[in-house]
């Protein structure tokens, strides 16, 4: 079993010890008798309520990086996500202290297909529930899980500078994620509009 792998298997522990009626009133989740539901980056996720296991959809088990995102989010901290209303790139949070580094290293071979295709990205964008951002050659901003959103930017490139990606999140993201989530999200994201353009 991989590392990554293993991570998400620890984290199923750590969610069954956390108060169930407590977390749907948090985010005012839908649930039954057997899953809780939860909607991340436009698809549908079922926990199981005994298990912990994630199933997309169609049935199939979420890969580590949704499972460890959506548990993270859900247990991070008793209090549900209160956004500031300031967008900040991601090694700008507050507790950072780190430079701010093109968001575009995630994935350098995206941004050419991205430079080729950026009316799909507008649309899969908008597929995806997003809003329109007024800054960047393509910006949206989109829904993680219902109550939680990030922007995407993509710029052209030009003469002087290549095209590039940015995100950015609410200042007080880091208060209900941790750093190498944002991670696990920014790739989410830049597989899933990868796969609809």
């Amino acid at each position: 079993m991989a590392n990554f792998d293993r991570l998400a298997e620890l984290g199923k522990p750590i969610f069954l010890r956390h108060d169930q009626t407590a977390l749907l009133r948090k985010y005012r989740l839908e649930a039954d008798a057997g899953a809780i539901y939860v909607r991340y980056c436009g698809e549908r996720y079922a926990i199981d309520r005994l298990t912990a296991n994630v199933t997309a959809s169609d049935g199939t088990a979420a890969g580590p990086a949704v499972t460890l995102t959506v548990f993270d989010m859900l247990c991070h901290t008793e209090q549900a996500f209160a956004p500031v209303g300031e967008w900040r790139t991601t090694n700008m949070l507050p507790g950072c202290g780190q430079s701010n580094p093109d968001d575009t290293l995630l994935n350098r071979r995206l941004t050419a297909r991205f430079e080729e295709n950026t009316e799909a990205i507008r649309e899969a964008c908008r597929r995806l529930g997003g809003k329109p951002f007024p800054v960047g050659d393509v910006a949206w901003e989109l829904p993680v899980f219902d109550w939680f959103s990030v922007v995407f930017q993509f710029w052209l490139g030009d003469e002087e500078f290549p095209s590039a990606v940015r995100f950015l999140w609410d200042k007080s993201t880091l208060q209900y994620l941790h750093y190498e989530t944002l991670y696990y999200i920014m790739g989410h994201i830049l597989q899933t509009l990868d796969s609809m353009i």
